[in-house]
């Protein structure tokens, strides 16, 4: 074990948290993977570090827009009937996709008038049998977060007169 590149290491990847979290949602897979060998990483660990850290250096000018326009000038999403949605979640989950602990990940994302506002990845806490309990797992998930902006929505006397929505492209599950 190597202290120096530990170190150097837990830095990198705690910069991409950083990153995932307050602006590159699109990193959030990569620091996720990255974030396992916190305690022991090797070379080729310390490489796909800067691999995407030069990735996000590269990418510096790409970044989530908010147009600022009035509500009405865009359609955000349509629903089945035809009304449009200012507020809704979506969510999915990759089976089994994390190969030594055979664990699912995670992930759902909320738009509020077109734009990203919360989004969150991980990997499910329990091993599950199946694409749709994978799906469910992750379906509870974002529904206690759609719980906790009805509620702040509601503190901040933010009123969308409908109900909230979430969007999951799992049939079985839905």
């Amino acid at each position: 074990m190597n202290p120096q590149r530990t170190l150097a290491y837990q830095q990198r990847v705690g910069s991409l948290a950083h990153l995932a979290v307050f602006g590159r949602p699109n990193i959030a897979k990569t620091h996720l993977k990255l974030a396992e060998f916190l305690t022991n990483p090797n070379q080729k660990h310390l490489d796909a570090a800067n691999q995407a850290i030069a990735y996000c250096l590269g990418t510096k000018s790409t970044a989530i827009e908010y147009s600022g326009e009035a509500y009405g000038a865009h359609v955000y999403f349509r629903s089945p009937e035809g009304e449009d949605i200012t507020f809704y979640g979506a969510l999915d989950a990759a089976f089994a996709d994390h190969k030594d602990t055979r664990r699912s990940s995670q992930g759902y994302l909320f738009m509020l008038f077109g734009g990203l506002i919360d989004w969150k990845v991980t990997l499910q806490r329990s091993v599950t049998r199946s694409t749709t309990e994978a799906e469910l797992l992750s379906l509870s998930t974002a529904a206690i977060e759609i719980i906790w902006w009805q509620r702040f929505f509601e503190a901040i006397g933010f009123n969308l007169e409908r109900d909230f929505t979430l969007l999951c492209d799992n049939m079985q599950t839905v």
